[in-house]
């Protein structure tokens, strides 16, 4: 929501009363000519009156209007303030005579385009207040009468600064936060291409590591075979050599028999 909402309705209930004032005004004219016995509403409607112009002195907002040469009608003690002056002061004057002229032609300026367009118009504008440069929302817009014709301009000024310091210390702090936000994605993001590489690596060393484990088995598996053969050569190798031990045995047998006949023979 813009700040220029937060002070809609104020502006439109003062601008109601001022129309209301103004009507007032009016049936009272209408009433005086016309009706001389009629006292009583008269006196009813100016007590009414009196109680708007009371509500719009003491509202916290500046507050006036200026005619067609862009004089002020009215003001209000708040925007009186605005300027170091007396509401009473400031009526009949315009800004070419208050303000310096940069900011006469500025005000002007805005207001000509609103008198011109019809259109209203709400702007941030800065004033020193009491040697303090503050921020206020500036509303303006025509008043028109009763058949549609242009009678004044009614401009409001509501102290923003506040809000807009409240608004800046949001910003910033949002800022801040996404600045956090932002480091930690950058973070995360390292973190996991860091983890993809190391992923990577462990599977290139584990791919390394299971092809020589796989070379390695089937050198096992080749000195497993060759050991396996050589070792069924050795069995036959022994085989032979016990057959032959045992021949040798056997023969070794025969002849210590035959000797042991000769030696018994007369």
């Amino acid at each position: 929501m813009r700040l220029a909402d937060s002070g809609a309705e104020q502006i439109k209930l003062i601008e109601e009363l001022l129309k209301e004032t103004k009507g007032l005004w009016q049936k009272i004219k209408e009433l005086e000519s016309s009706q001389e016995n009629c006292q009583v509403i008269i006196d009813a409607q100016k007590v009414a009156i009196g109680r708007y112009r009371t509500a719009i002195k003491y509202l916290p907002y500046g507050i006036y209007v200026k005619d067609s040469e862009m004089k002020y009608l009215f003001c209000n003690e708040a925007y009186a303030q605005l300027i170091n002056m007396r509401p009473l002061d400031i009526r009949g004057r315009t800004d070419w005579e208050l303000f310096s002229r940069q900011r006469a032609a500025k005000y002007l300026a805005g207001e000509q385009r609103v008198w011109h367009s019809s259109e209203a118009m709400e702007v941030e504008e800065t004033h020193f207040v009491n040697g303090e440069e503050r921020t206020f929302l500036a509303a303006r817009r025509l008043i028109k009468g009763e058949e549609g014709n242009i009678t004044n301009l009614l401009g409001v000024l509501i102290d923003i600064t506040e809000r807009k310091r409240q608004e800046e210390q949001w910003k910033q702090h949002s800022l801040e936060r996404f600045r956090q936000i932002d480091s930690l994605m950058s973070d995360v993001e390292k973190a996991l291409k860091f983890a993809g590489q190391q992923e990577d690596s462990f599977k290139k060393l584990r791919g390394g590591l299971e092809m020589q484990i796989s070379l390695r088995d089937a050198e096992l598996e080749r000195l497993r075979n060759e050991l396996q053969q050589h070792v069924e050569a050795e069995k036959k190798t022994a085989h032979i050599l016990l057959t032959k031990v045992a021949d040798l045995h056997d023969f070794v047998a025969s002849v210590q028999k035959y000797l042991d006949s000769l030696g018994k023979a007369p």
